[in-house]
């Protein structure tokens, strides 16, 4: 937008050609600099110092060679790559085992720490990730403490609903609704049930 705004009188009314591509150019990178700042990004460390430079290579080779078997039936390029994943999970598996014990011995508070190694190892200890909105009666709410008071509303009054919505469809001649289970859950609950999928993942996935 800024570059609209220039006039570029010392470029149009110039009559040195070196002159009006200095001018240009100073005129050019001001606007591109002040458009487009520098801006230092902190490398993310990694919090996982069993994962050697050995370890990443070895791991970038077997992706490597995992690539080359998806095309490629030669029986003997298979055993090897199963061998040699065998191998790098039992090194990673060593690396894991050596860093533990140590974080362990210079623990202060063993327990502690044993108690934090097996969260993180079972992926207890990941952060929660917090309903950023929700849309109630229309409206989106953004309040966190709206949120849980609306969520805690609904669970503490959707047992005597469900029994009104039964008695109701009872009164009305809907019988059915009674003896069919599947009936019953169509009925009180409109909306589907939202898909979840699971996912393992092994020490052979780290990468």
């Amino acid at each position: 937008m800024n570059l609209s705004y220039e006039t570029w009188e010392q470029v149009f009314d110039g009559n040195d050609v070196n002159e009006i591509f200095n001018s240009f150019l100073n005129t050019f990178l001001r606007i591109y600099y002040s458009s487009f700042p520098l801006i230092r990004a902190r490398k993310k460390l990694n919090q996982n110092s069993w994962i050697t430079p050995g370890i990443i290579t070895s791991c970038k080779r077997k992706r490597e060679l995992y690539k080359e078997l998806k095309n490629n039936n030669n029986t003997t390029l298979a055993s090897y790559y199963r061998d040699y994943v065998r191998i790098l999970s039992r090194v990673i598996r060593e690396a894991k085992i050596t860093e533990n014990d140590q974080l362990v011995l210079n623990s202060h508070n063993k327990v502690k720490t044993t108690w934090g190694i097996k969260n993180k190892e079972s992926g207890k200890n990941k952060k929660r990730s917090e309903t950023q909105a929700l849309n109630i009666e229309g409206k989106k709410i953004t309040d966190q403490q709206t949120i849980a008071e609306t969520f805690n509303e609904y669970f503490i009054t959707i047992a005597e609903n469900v029994k009104r919505q039964i008695k109701n469809n009872f009164i009305n001649g809907d019988t059915n609704i009674m003896v069919s289970h599947p009936r019953f859950m169509e009925q009180a609950f409109t909306n589907p049930y939202p898909s979840m999928k699971w996912k393992c993942k092994t020490t052979e996935e780290i990468e």
